[in-house]
This record gives structure tokens, sequence and C-alpha cells, in this order.
């Protein structure tokens, strides 16, 4: 007769265990691949790289040839800051689960623009 309501704790317990590691999944993780595109300046007309969300916060994809860090909000909305040597480009948007969009600038390049991210496959 006791063991019923231990029984029923521990199903309580693992259930209410399993939404809670369901709710730290976010939509955004994964691979991304982005493209900013170059509208002022004299920046290259396009830089691709690559960059990987986790749990909010973003860093840079092994093969991407720019350093990236940033977090990503539950809406979507996103900062990013890529690095390369002493180059710095700075962007901020919004992502979809399958894409986004946004503005860069760069401070050390002076030049700036738009971007755009698709999921990588």
């Amino acid at each position: 007769m006791f063991l019923r309501p231990i029984m029923f704790a521990a199903l309580i317990s693992s259930s209410v265990l399993a939404s809670a590691q369901a709710a730290t999944l976010n939509k955004f993780d994964g691979r991304w691949s982005i493209v900013l595109s170059t509208d002022v300046g004299t920046c290259e007309a396009s830089i691709p790289a690559t960059f990987n969300v986790k749990a909010d916060d973003i860093a840079a994809a092994a093969e991407s040839p720019l350093r990236a860090d940033g977090a990503v909000e539950a809406s979507g909305t996103m900062w990013i800051r890529f690095t390369a040597g002493q180059d710095n480009y700075r962007g901020q948007g919004k992502l979809t689960p399958s894409g986004g969009s946004g503005v860069w600038s760069s401070g050390s390049r002076y030049c700036g623009g738009k971007w755009r991210a698709t999921r990588a496959r």
C-alpha cells in the first residue's frame, strides 16, 4: 500500500525532469551559415561564415574563418560579433527556426551592410 504512492511520486518526478530538459532545448540550436553583404564601405562584397547556437549562446563553427560569439533570445532577436585578427564585425537581427536576417557594421574596417542566415544541413 505504501509502495504505490512512492511509485507515483517517482513517475511524476521523472515527467517533471523530462519536461525541464525539453524546455532547455532551443528552437535555434544547431549549425548556421551566414553571409554578410556589404552595402557601405570597402569590405569584401560578400563575407561568409558559420556559427553554432546552443542554449541561446552563439559560438563559431570549427570551419569558419571568423570567430563568433553572441546570443539569441527566445523571440529570435540576436546579437553576434565576428572577429578575424584585428577586424571585428557586429550584427543584430532576427532568427526564425529556418533562417534570419539583419544588419551589421565593422568599426575596424568602416563598412557595413545586411546579413542573411540559413540553418546548415
